[in-house]
């Protein structure tokens, strides 16, 4: 039976799980390690999307597609939250890396500058996470409405920000931040941006102490000039597919990277993964406290003005392949020509999410297709279910028309039972 725990999503008594798996994270690949993560974190937050996405089919079938840049499950449910699930997070991360990228190389085309204003309050070990989270977005908030950031916008010429909220986990306790870009019409000499830092602190310090009775320390408040990955970098590192980290990944990806003096959202998740329940406490606080937050905000009309389209993190979730082993970030596209190759019952399914095979079965169906995914199967004693019955490797193409498209009828057979458990997880109850 499993350690009991409040769960502050909905404030009662829930039983949590035993943290399961006895897989080595650092052995595994990044969409291994993020599918891993991903179940341990719809483990503790059971009443949140996150315990379903991935797993929990919303159709009699799920079906596997696949293009030259990557593949996905369809009729599967995705959750599509930034702050709740690694897998979601990956995929809107790219999106909005992209966005940010244009934003900055768009400035810089224009011969204007971009700077990165970094901004934190004090915290003790006692402080909630949800109050800090909230003292920093107000802070700013009101900040922008004072007369003294009118007359730093016109003195500087920033015709737009864009802002992202991030927190981590250390020694001293939850230690929220803000990244903000500033776009200026102008680069600023060393001078003015030292005098913006200043004036920028002034102003915060002020807002920090009206809601939290605590002035900031002096490096509450940097400001430096920055680029984008692509500008930073140089021809062989492209080459070789190692991109820098840039601006734009600083504000995009700033809640799944590695944390340098703390722990991020998602390590915290990684402690919970090997049986650490304060971890799993932590995250479920922190996963309470940004419900519903924006992660990145742009100044109103910004988007426009770089001809960068409005989409929803759920919509990028749900129509992002996710990133296999070996691959960058993934391009982004509302039609990226992706076929359909293979359909699974609800029984096959269960036994992929019982033996942790999603991220494999993506990995086997982008880089070897059709045989790839029926010889990964197989392994397991399980087959591919076309509505026509189970189907071997030499029988594949007989299941297809000639523009690829399953050929489906009335006739449903039911996979083989597992014959062996080659990994140790708890399986799902559908």
């Amino acid at each position: 039976m499993g350690a009991k725990m409040t769960n502050p999503l909905k404030g009662t008594q829930v039983e949590l799980p035993p943290l399961f798996l006895k897989d080595n994270l650092e052995q595994l690949n990044g969409a291994q390690k993020r599918d891993r993560l991903r179940t341990v974190a719809g483990q503790i937050l059971t009443g949140e999307r996150v315990y379903k996405c991935g797993r929990h089919r919303i159709g009699a079938i799920v079906t596997i597609s696949a293009s030259s840049t990557g593949a996905m499950f369809n009729g599967v449910e995705t959750c599509g939250s930034i702050w709740h699930c690694p897998v979601c997070a990956e995929k809107i991360s790219n999106k909005r890396r992209l966005e940010v990228a244009a934003a900055i190389d768009g400035t810089k085309e224009r011969r204007g500058g971009v700077y990165m204003l970094t901004l934190t309050m004090k915290h003790a070990p006692f402080d909630k996470c949800a109050a800090l989270k909230d003292a920093v977005a107000m802070a700013w908030r009101k900040l922008q409405n004072t007369r003294a950031w009118r007359s730093i916008k016109e003195d500087r010429q920033i015709f737009g920000t864009i802002r992202a909220l991030e927190i981590t986990h250390g020694a001293n306790g939850w230690h929220p931040h803000l990244h903000i870009l500033l776009l200026t019409e102008n680069e600023l000499s060393e001078h003015e941006q030292e005098e913006t830092r200043l004036e920028i602190f002034e102003q915060w310090d002020k807002k920090i102490y009206a809601l939290t009775g605590q002035y900031c320390h002096a490096d509450a408040c940097d400001l430096r000039p920055t680029n984008s990955s692509e500008y930073l970098t140089k021809g062989a590192d492209r080459k070789a597919g190692k991109m820098k980290w840039g601006a734009d990944r600083e504000i995009s990806k700033a809640n799944i990277k590695q944390g340098k003096g703390g722990k991020t959202p998602f390590e915290l998740l990684e402690a919970a993964y090997y049986g650490n329940r304060q971890a799993a406490a932590m995250f479920a606080e922190y996963a309470a406290a940004f419900k519903g937050a924006r992660h990145i905000t742009w100044t109103h009309g910004l988007k426009d003005f770089f001809e960068i389209a409005e989409i929803l993190d759920e919509k990028i979730a749900e129509i992002s392949p996710e990133k296999v082993a070996g691959q960058d970030e993934l391009p982004f596209s509302e039609d990226l020509n992706m076929r359909m190759i293979v359909a699974l019952d609800r029984g096959t399914w269960a036994a992929v999410c019982r033996h942790n095979l999603r991220p494999d079965l993506l990995d086997a169906a982008y880089k070897h297709g059709r045989a790839g995914v029926v010889g990964l199967l197989a392994k397991y004693g399980l087959s591919v279910w076309l509505g026509t019955g189970h189907i071997n490797e030499d029988q594949t193409n007989a299941q297809f028309s000639n523009d690829g498209k399953v050929i489906f009828n009335r006739v449903t057979a039911r996979p083989p039972r597992l014959t062996e458990m080659p990994h140790s997880a708890t399986p799902w109850k559908d």
